[in-house]
Formats: C-alpha cells, structure tokens, sequence
C-alpha cells in the first residue's frame, strides 16, 4: 500500500488506500529524529499496519535537503519496508497545484513559501525564513501584525474589546507564549481566526490585505509573474481569497487555482 503525505507546522495529513488521517504537524526544524518516530507511532500506529506499506511521499515544512535525511530515518524506522521519498512542501505544492505545467506556486498557511515551478521541478525560490524574518502573508504573520496592533493600542478600542472577549489574555501570557514556549509560530497562527470573524472590518481588512501585498512585493515579484498564473494552497490562502484576489488585480497577475489542501492535488499526481 501507498501513503501520501502533507506536512505543515501545524498538522499532517495522510492519505492510505483513500482513507485520511491527521497527525501534528512534523517539521524537522523543530522537532528531533526521536521526536518524530514517537509522534507517529503514537498517533498512527492504531490506524495503519506499518508493515503493509510500500511506498511513502512525504511532502513537509522544514524538509530541506539539509534535514531530509531526519525525516527519512524517522520513516524508515516506522516503516521498514516502504521506499520512501520525503521532499519539500513547496514541491508538494507545485505538483499538486500545476501538476506537470510550469507556472508559480505558493503556500499561504501557517508559513508561507514559493517558487517557481518548470513541470518537473523548482528553479526557483525566494526563501521563506521563517515567521521571525519572513513567512509574509501567512497565519503566522497575520497574528503577529494583529498582536502587535493590539498590544500597542494601534488598532480601534472595538476591535481590541472584542479580541479581550474572544481570548482572556494578558500580555504576559502572549509574551510566554511567543518567546519562552514551542511552536510560537502556530501560536500566532491561531489568531488568524479571528481575522477571519472580522474581515469585514475595514482595519482588519486593511491588515489582511497588507501581509498579502507584502508577500507579493517579497515573493511573487520575483518571478516571471506576468507571463504564468500564480496559484496557492493553504488555509490562509483559501479562507481569505476575497483579499488575496484583490491583491492581485491590483499587481496585475492571474491566479491560477486556490487549493485548502494539496492531497487531492498529490493523489492524481502520484496515481
């Protein structure tokens, strides 16, 4: 048997003979080879018989060629038997987006990320660097601009009110939670949430649509974005299409498709 997989920072989707499942995210950046082998023994072992799979493609954040080999041996050792690909998430994004035509591919999830994409693989990418350096126009960064503009009363006392009724919490709670707790990036990325309740406010509205702009300026400029659509997979990306294609008409490029989640996309490639 076959397992695709599709890895953020915050959750992993597994595909096996049609059946889906959902894990942590496993991202090697932030979690050790040890880590990560318990993880999916502790949460698949009681829905896949390890030992009937043959083959694996596992498409995740952090897997660069510097860190794949920790996501291989993790596999390996949970699945002796399977040939194993694991590759990058952005990879995953392209094939699933564009398939085996060239055009521009990127993630607006928890992170963001992109590239460009010839059919067969990527020539080219504006790096990431993660939600402290980069990550524009993710959930990451989204949380961050809307933290910051609370915490400094640089938004309007409506909207704070109704973040203090939503959350209960105080600025040292976000503080520990940020800069002395594990994955602050996921922590920041669930505030999106309340972006997406009150897009329809004009600030908030205008914050949303200034990460997507800065993700243009950063990311997609960088490529031959007039001449090939510009497609997206993510959560961020598909909650807030509505700004994201408002960006675009603005910069002048064609979005291609918007995809939540890349595995229907990877099953047709991989079938």
């Amino acid at each position: 048997m076959k397992i695709i997989a599709d890895s953020g920072s915050t959750k992993t989707h597994w595909n096996c003979a049609g059946n889906d499942f959902f894990t942590q995210g496993i991202n090697p950046f932030f979690l050790e080879e040890n880590e990560i082998k318990t993880l999916i023994t502790n949460e698949l072992s009681v829905k896949i018989v390890f030992n009937e799979i043959s083959e694996i493609y596992f498409y995740g954040a952090g897997c660069t060629s510097e860190k794949s080999n920790i996501l291989h041996n993790a596999l390996s050792a949970n699945f002796p038997n399977a040939k194993i690909e694991a590759e990058s998430d952005l990879l995953g994004a392209a094939r699933a987006l564009l398939q085996h035509s060239a055009g521009i591919a990127c993630i607006l999830g928890t992170g963001s990320n992109s590239c460009f994409y010839n059919g067969v693989e990527i020539t080219a990418n504006a790096p990431s660097l993660g939600y402290v350096l980069g990550d524009e126009g993710s959930g990451a960064a989204l949380g961050k601009s809307l933290i910051r503009n609370v915490l400094k009363r640089m938004i309007s006392e409506n909207i704070i009110k109704k973040f203090e009724e939503k959350y209960s919490i105080s600025t040292a709670e976000i503080i520990e939670n940020v800069y002395r707790r594990p994955f602050a990036n996921r922590y920041l990325a669930h505030f999106s949430e309340f972006l997406l309740e009150n897009q329809y406010e004009p600030e908030i509205d205008a914050l949303i649509l200034n990460e997507f702009q800065a993700f243009f300026d950063r990311n997609i400029a960088k490529y031959d974005f007039l001449n090939h659509t510009v497609n997206f997979v993510g959560s961020v990306a598909f909650h807030f299409s509505r700004q994201l294609r408002q960006v675009a008409d603005y910069n002048e490029f064609t979005i291609g498709k918007i995809m939540k989640s890349p595995m229907a996309g990877l099953i047709d490639f991989h079938s």
